[in-house]
C-alpha cells in the first residue's frame, strides 16, 4: 500500500517522473556509455570535418557538408548537434552517449505529459511511455551515436505535438517551429505534420469554432512549409532527387514492389515488437513482389483488420485508432513511398512504439475488475523487466566492437558491409589473420550481388603482402584482372613483386603493360594469361 501511495505521488510531481525515467534509462545504458564509435560513427564523428567546428555552420544549412556515407542525406540540425558535443568534447565518445541517453529520457517524459493531453491517465500514460523507455530496439538508435537523427528528430515531433494540443496562437507557431526543425533533424519528421491530423481528428469534436479555424491555418502553414522544404531539396539541397535509395535496380524504379515489400516486412515489425530477441543492426534487404506468401498475408491482416476496427470503434473509443493510426503514420516514410536504402530497421521503430503503447494502455482501461488489473499489471512489469533485460544485454554488444560484429554476422551471414567494417576493425586492432579471414568471407557474400570484385580483390592481395605471403598476394593481384585486365595498381603490385622475386621476364612484362595502360593503351586479358606461363 505505501508503494502504490508514493507511486501516485510520484505521478502527480512531473519531476520525479522524469527522474524516475532517468533513473530507469541509467540502468538500462550505463554499460554502453564508454562503447565505442562504431560504422557510421566514424564517418558522422571522427573523419567528418564539418562536424568539428561551427565555422562550418553555412555548410551545414547549404547542404555542402555530405560525406560519402550520407550522400543525399540533409539533416543540419543533427550536423550541429555533433558539432555542439565536439566543440566542448570533441572525441569523449561518453559525451555522446549521455546526450542521447538524455534526449532519451526526455522523449519518454514528452510522452508521458502527452499521452495525458491525450485522455489517458497517468497510469496508463506511464505504460505508454515504459514501453518506449525500456524497448530493446530502442538500442539502435540511443546506443549508436549515429542515431542523434532519430532521437533528436523524435523530441522536436513530440515537443511539437504537445503545442499543438494547445489552444493559443503561440503555440502553433512554436509547433510549426518544432515541424522545420524536425525536418531538419531527419527527413522523418514530416510525420509530425500526419501525427498532428491525427490527433486533431481524435480531438475534432471538442474543439470549438475559433480552435478548428487555428488548427486548420496550423496545417496550411505545415503544408506550405512542406512544399518548401521539399522545393529546396529538388531545386538546391540534393541535386540527385529526394530518395534516400540511388541504385538502379527492380525495388527502386518500382513503387508497387515497394508497397508490397513494406507489407509484407510488417511481420518482422511485429516480431521485433512483441518479441525483440534477434536485434541486429545492418539487416539485408529482402524485396518481394508478389502477394501470395504468408508475411504478405499476415501484413494485410494487420492493415485491413485494423482498419475496419477502427472505423467500427471509433464513436465508442478513438483511443484504437489513435495508436493503431499511430504506428502506420510513423512507419510512413519507410512503407515504399520514396524508395529507402533497405527494407526496414530497427530505428525505424523509434517512434512508432508509442503507437504501440497507446493500444497497450486502451486494452488497459477495458479492464472493469480489480483481478484483471492486478494479472495485467503484473504481466507488464514482467514484460518490462524482460525487455530491461535484452536492452541490457544488447547494449554489451554495442559497447563490444567484437561482439557486435559477431552478432551481425550471426544474424546477416551474406552481408558484405558487416565483413568490410569488422575487417577495418580488426585490422586496427592488428590482427591480420582475422582481418584476411573477413575479406574472404565478404568476397564470397559480395559475389552473388556484384561480380565485379577488383577492388576488393586488390585490398585482399595487399593484406597478403602485409602478411608477407607473396604468392597469395600474387593470385589475388591476378584476379582482379578478371573483371578488369587494365586495372592499373594490380599491374604496378605485380611488376614490383616480380622485380623484387628476381623474376625478370615477368617483371618487365608488366613495367611494359604499366607504361601501356599510363599511355592510353589497352592490355588484354590474353596477354596477362601469357604472361603467366613466363619465369
Amino acid at each position: 500500500m505505501n508503494l502504490s501511495k508514493k507511486l501516485k505521488e510520484c505521478l502527480n510531481n512531473n519531476w520525479c517522473v522524469f527522474g524516475l525515467f532517468a533513473l530507469i534509462a541509467t540502468i538500462l545504458y550505463v554499460n554502453v556509455i564508454n562503447g565505442p564509435f562504431l560504422w557510421d560513427d566514424i564517418a558522422l564523428v571522427i573523419e567528418n570535418q564539418y562536424t568539428h567546428s561551427f565555422e562550418y555552420i553555412s555548410n551545414w544549412f547549404t547542404g555542402e557538408n555530405f560525406i560519402e556515407a550520407q550522400d543525399g542525406i540533409y539533416r543540419p540540425i543533427s550536423t550541429m548537434a555533433y558539432a555542439a558535443i565536439y566543440q566542448i568534447f570533441e572525441l569523449n565518445v561518453s559525451a555522446y552517449h549521455i546526450f542521447l541517453i538524455l534526449l532519451h529520457t526526455l522523449n519518454a517524459f514528452l510522452i508521458f505529459v502527452l499521452s495525458q493531453k491525450l485522455k489517458f491517465s497517468k497510469i496508463p500514460s506511464l505504460f505508454i511511455a515504459l514501453i518506449f523507455l525500456t524497448h530493446p530496439v530502442q538500442t539502435t538508435s540511443v546506443s549508436y551515436i549515429a542515431g542523434v537523427p532519430d532521437v533528436l528528430n523524435a523530441s522536436f515531433v513530440l515537443a511539437g505535438l504537445m503545442l499543438f494540443t494547445n489552444k493559443k496562437t503561440i503555440s502553433m507557431i512554436g509547433a510549426a517551429i518544432c515541424f522545420i526543425l524536425a525536418l531538419l533533424s531527419k527527413e522523418s519528421g514530416i510525420i509530425l505534420l500526419g501525427l498532428a491530423a491525427l490527433i486533431a481528428t481524435y480531438n475534432w469534436k471538442e474543439y470549438k469554432l475559433p480552435e478548428r479555424k487555428l488548427k486548420v491555418t496550423f496545417f496550411i502553414t505545415l503544408l506550405i512549409l512542406t512544399g518548401i522544404y521539399f522545393w529546396l531539396r529538388i531545386q538546391y539541397l540534393n541535386i540527385d532527387g529526394l530518395a534516400l535509395n540511388k541504385s538502379v535496380f527492380e525495388y527502386n524504379d518500382n513503387i508497387l514492389i515497394r508497397i508490397l515489400t513494406f507489407v509484407s516486412v510488417i511481420w518482422d515489425y511485429a516480431k521485433l515488437t512483441f518479441a525483440p530477441i534477434e536485434l541486429s543492426f545492418d539487416r539485408q534487404a529482402v524485396y518481394y513482389k508478389s502477394l501470395p506468401s504468408i508475411r504478405a498475408v499476415f501484413g494485410l491482416i494487420v492493415i485491413i483488420g485494423g482498419l475496419i476496427w477502427s472505423y467500427f470503434s471509433f464513436k465508442k473509443n478513438k483511443k484504437f485508432f489513435l495508436g493503431f493510426l499511430w504506428v502506420f503514420i510513423s512507419l510512413g516514410p519507410a512503407s515504399g513511398l520514396i524508395s529507402n536504402n533497405t527494407t526496414y530497421r530497427e530505428n525505424w521503430l523509434y517512434v512508432a512504439l508509442i503507437g504501440v503503447g497507446i493500444l497497450i494502455a486502451t486494452l488497459w482501461e477495458q479492464l472493469k475488475t480489480r483481478k484483471s488489473k492486478t494479472i495485467f499489471v503484473s504481466t507488464f512489469i514482467i514484460i518490462l523487466l524482460l525487455f530491461g533485460v535484452k536492452t541490457v544485454y544488447r547494449n554489451f554488444e554495442w559497447a563490444n566492437p567484437h561482439a557486435f560484429f559477431e552478432n551481425e554476422i550471426k544474424h546477416n551471414p551474406y552481408n558484405p558491409r558487416i565483413y568490410n567494417q569488422y575487417a577495418q576493425l580488426t585490422m586496427k586492432d592488428g590482427d591480420l589473420d582475422k582481418t584476411i579471414e573477413l575479406s574472404i568471407k565478404g568476397i564470397e557474400a559480395l559475389a552473388p550481388m556484384d561480380p565485379k570484385l577488383t577492388k576488393a580483390q586488390y585490398t585482399l592481395a595487399k593484406l597478403y603482402l602485409l602478411k608477407e605471403d607473396a604468392n597469395n598476394a600474387i593470385v589475388h593481384f591476378l584476379m582482379t584482372f578478371e573483371t578488369d585486365p587494365n586495372y592499373l595498381k594490380s599491374h604496378e603490385q605485380l611488376a614490383k613483386i616480380f622485380r623484387l622475386g628476381n623474376r625478370p621476364e615477368k617483371a618487365a612484362k608488366f613495367t611494359e603493360f604499366v607504361e601501356r595502360i599510363k599511355n592510353g593503351g589497352v592490355v588484354t586479358l590474353d596477354e596477362i594469361k601469357e604472361t603467366k606461363q613466363l619465369n
